[in-house]
């Protein structure tokens, strides 16, 4: 009872706080670096930046909690604009295109979630080989052109603003909030941690952990679906390969954020501060000139630098609270 208590009392120490710290940081460095960085037009750019990169993050932070890995989110991002786009310029009704294209991503994260947990193949391995079927499909279906959207009921839902706020905002905030209820608040989101963390235990428990696995997949696409729709209704554009620049930020984001690539430890508060940090660097650069090679290298050594530094802290403190010789 006293290790528990002792831990709580350390939550500062984790390994995902120091996202918290990193961001307060560079916020500080960056606001005598940049010219109003802190105006609403900046903040509002970040936060638009980080749009996809967040959605993507939380949809496989689900994923990464059961201790496996998904890095055909990205590519699967275009595969519901793409089917809309071009359902609907076939003349298809746009509630019968949406409702098809919600169910080819989904129905790909379903085979996700059954190659890796019923054939037991590796899920890096698995969700590469979905990531060329989804490549291969939107090129195909499209001709590997833009496909334009033009019904306006669909960009009015998931684009423009409302009360001078992006919308995409205001989505990426509304699936935070879903991420976080679903992995935090209902036993679904429990059950997934304790199958990350020890799927023997998990299944002795009573678990079913192929279940849970598979599921995990298919909430990642669902949250994949709602990023390529908004990215459709942004640019009233069906874009191939929209998301394939992003998968590892959307990864990486979720992993600074707290989660744990080794499973067990899932934060969707954590995925966001890690997206929010990304898109912080990567705006504050921009704004000083930097080249995006530079930026780039100046992002990975500053990933690389928090992990490292995040992962000692915890270690310490589970050292001195006992928990690891």
């Amino acid at each position: 009872m006293e290790k528990i208590k002792n831990q709580k009392t350390k939550w500062w120490k984790s390994r995902g706080s120091m996202i918290y710290f990193a961001i307060i940081g560079i916020c500080i460095i960056f606001s005598f670096l940049v010219p109003n960085f802190f105006s609403l037009v900046n903040l509002t750019s970040i936060l638009t930046t980080m749009c996809f990169i967040c959605i993507l993050s939380l949809g496989v932070t689900f994923v990464l909690t059961t201790g496996e890995i998904d890095i055909s989110i990205g590519a699967m991002m275009s595969v519901a604009p793409c089917t809309i786009a071009v359902m609907y310029q076939a003349g298809v009704h746009i509630v019968i295109a949406f409702i098809c294209a919600l169910l080819l991503t989904l129905l790909m994260g379903l085979g996700n979630g059954l190659v890796v947990s019923v054939c037991r193949v590796p899920s890096f391995i698995a969700t590469l080989g979905m990531q060329g079927i989804a490549m291969g499909y939107t090129r195909i279906i499209t001709g590997n052109k833009p496909v334009a959207m033009e019904n306006e009921d669909i960009l009015n839902v998931f684009g423009g603003t409302l009360g001078g706020i992006p919308k995409m905002i205001l989505w990426m905030l509304v699936l935070l909030a879903a991420a976080y209820f679903i992995l935090h608040k209902m036993q679904f989101g429990r059950n997934l941690h304790c199958v990350g963390d020890n799927r023997g235990a998990a299944e002795i428990y009573g678990l079913n952990v192929k279940r849970y696995v598979t599921m995990s997949f298919v909430l990642a696409s669902g949250f994949v679906f709602f990023a390529g729709v908004i990215d459709m209704a942004r640019s009233s554009f069906a874009t191939v390969g929209a998301g394939e620049s992003i998968v590892l930020n959307a990864i990486v984001a979720s992993v600074i954020g707290g989660t744990s690539l080794a499973g067990g430890k899932g934060t969707a508060i954590g995925a966001f501060a890690g997206s929010f940090f990304l898109a912080i660097i990567s705006n504050a650069l921009f704004n000083m000139g930097f080249m995006p090679w530079v930026t780039n290298i100046i992002v990975g050594t500053v990933i690389i630098g928090i992990l490292t530094v995040s992962g000692f802290m915890e270690k310490r403190s589970k050292e001195k609270a006992g928990l690891i010789a």
